[in-house]
């Protein structure tokens, strides 16, 4: 298949855009078109093993490219509750400079879960840029969560159980060959044999059943020198759930090399994680779609369930730290959900139409879910547990399961029977352009890295 054409088809007005950074003014739009190409617990402290990236070819292929314009701390091991305030103060020079490197974060990580890729989008031009294999045979890989410093880490489902972490940037990467040239995909055609990207960064099988391998995945977030632009976590960690035969189990990686440091395991088969988030302080909250909430605490590894109103399916969690969700059913009267960690609550912010899927809160106090009965984009007062709106239009959508937010506060939607993203201006709801060229993508989570934004210090 050749290079993606790229053309403007419905350039606005070039007005200001108070995000800042996405130049586009209203009606602006993007046209991409490709041919084909082929409580209790603890840790157990084992340390555990990762697989290196190693050989062999995985002849994985069928994708197409296309696209269209259109607080306090809990000495005893308990909740530790975060009550600071982050309000939006406007981007800081440190959001796209981590640890004095230069870095646009500008990108949002999708996995084609049919075929065994992800792809690295450029969020403001909605060109792919690259695309990466995920494991050494196609494991349904499916959430992603990226930190600050764009590295990426794919959980993967299928038979062999697994994660593996990809950076953005080329300096984050390993000269493996020691030729002096990072060799990296270089865009949609460019997929390299497994072992031979030099941005994969490490692998790591986990011992989870088939189909109920990691979907939970959330990276620890630093605080940034607003001076020197450092990260007071040069070397984030990054939170895994996963099911068991019995057990509900979380283990704990080494952002940089794969080695295991933590493992919770709590018991348990109801149902199994879904999606995971991480405070401030680093305490990992994911929910089981069998009707709980669990709480990790990062220092003492102690945990907590919590029942929850109903069966979870997305999952966020806002600037203080309360944990969010959504949930699913077969039919009418869905709700979305926050729980208060001061009072121990559920307070329900409003639903009533079917099936919510992903949901993700914004800097702006505004949480936006996915729906597919009716397929739609859900939108809610998340300072005020107050439903705005729950059926913005998805034209042409087909099972929308996704949503994210860029650098850019525009929203991002995920849908994965028509393989396709819409790029969505969060005030207008104007849809700026879709992006197409996915394979299946199966992504509901931090796909960008903007609700470890949201939670780490400082906010932009």
């Amino acid at each position: 298949m050749g290079t993606p054409a790229l053309a403007l088809v419905g350039c606005g007005d070039g007005g200001d855009d108070s995000r800042g950074t996405g130049g586009y003014g209203s009606g602006a739009g993007i046209s991409i078109t490709a041919g084909d190409s082929t409580g209790g617990g603890g840790s157990l402290g084992d340390g555990g093993t990762s697989d290196g990236s190693g050989g062999g070819s995985d002849s994985a292929g069928g994708d197409t490219q296309g696209a269209s314009g259109g607080s306090g701390d809990d000495s005893t091991g308990g909740i530790k509750f975060d009550i600071g305030s982050n309000p939006d103060g406007g981007a800081l020079d440190c959001d796209e400079i981590n640890g004095g490197q230069d870095m646009d974060l500008s990108y949002i990580w999708i996995a084609n879960t049919d075929v065994g890729t992800v792809s690295k989008i450029d969020t403001r031009s909605g060109v792919i840029e690259g695309r990466y294999r995920t494991a050494n045979t196609i494991e349904s890989p499916s959430r992603t969560t990226v930190n600050q410093f764009g590295d990426m880490l794919v959980g993967n489902r299928g038979d062999v159980a697994s994660v593996t972490a990809i950076a953005s940037f080329e300096h984050r990467c390993v000269d493996k060959n020691q030729n002096g040239v990072i060799e990296t995909s270089t865009g949609y055609d460019d997929v390299r044999a497994w072992g031979e990207d030099e941005c994969v960064l490490w692998h790591a099988s986990i011992p989870a059943t088939y189909e109920l391998g990691p979907r939970g995945l959330a990276w620890e977030g630093g605080v940034v020198d607003p001076i020197t632009c450092e990260n007071s976590v040069p070397n984030p960690r990054v939170w895994v759930a996963f099911d068991r035969a019995d057990s509900y189990d979380a283990w704990r990686f080494n952002g940089q090399t794969g080695e295991v440091l933590d493992k919770v395991s709590i018991p348990g088969t109801s149902g199994r994680p879904y999606g995971g988030a991480v405070n401030r302080e680093g305490d990992f909250w994911f929910v089981i779609r069998g009707s709980q909430l669990v709480y990790i605490n990062s220092e003492t590894l102690s945990h907590q369930l919590f029942a929850t109103p109903d069966v979870p399916y997305g999952m966020s969690i806002d600037a203080n730290g309360d944990p969010w969700f959504a949930t699913y059913n077969a039919g009418a009267g869905d709700q979305i959900y926050r729980f208060d960690t001061q009072t121990m609550q559920f307070v329900s912010a409003g639903g009533g139409q079917g099936k919510h899927r992903g949901m993700m809160i914004d800097h702006h106090n505004r949480a936006w879910v996915i729906g597919n009965s009716p397929c739609r984009l859900i939108l809610v007062d998340a300072e005020n547990e107050a439903l705005i709106d729950d059926n913005i239009p998805l034209p042409g959508c087909s099972d929308p399961v996704g949503v994210s937010i860029d650098i850019d506060d525009y929203v991002w939607v995920v849908d994965r029977g028509a393989s396709k993203a819409y790029k969505i201006d969060p005030d207008t709801l104007a849809i700026e352009f879709t992006v197409e060229g996915l394979n299946h993508p199966y992504t509901y989570s931090d796909m960008t890295g903007s609700l470890l934004r949201l939670v780490a210090d400082p906010l932009g």
